[in-house]
């Protein structure tokens, strides 16, 4: 059995690659972990998973690298996100 922590911002998704390597498995680790597949777990909660690292290539690389990402939005601020603020106008329409 797999396990890993979850981390501030992580979504199912990022927890399948560190555990599979494979984002596809998100499906299965969320049922597993009684949650839906767009769901944040709660930081520092244990996440398992009871199959093996699907790419294994991916999953060697996140783990030689300590790669733990967290591609979640913890920031409800939506301007917070956008890549121009409100300081460009229509000036050239």
């Amino acid at each position: 059995m797999m396990t890993t922590i979850a981390a501030a911002g992580q979504t199912v998704i990022d927890i399948a690659l560190v555990l599979t390597g494979d984002a596809d498995m998100a499906y299965d680790i969320a049922k597993e972990n009684g949650m839906n597949v767009s769901d944040m777990p709660t930081p520092g909660a244990e996440i398992t998973y009871s199959g093996n690292a699907v790419n294994k290539q991916v999953f060697d690389y996140y783990a030689s690298h300590g790669i733990n990402p967290a591609t979640g939005v913890i920031d409800k601020d939506e301007t917070a996100f956008k890549i121009f603020d409100y300081t460009f106008d229509f000036t050239f329409e």
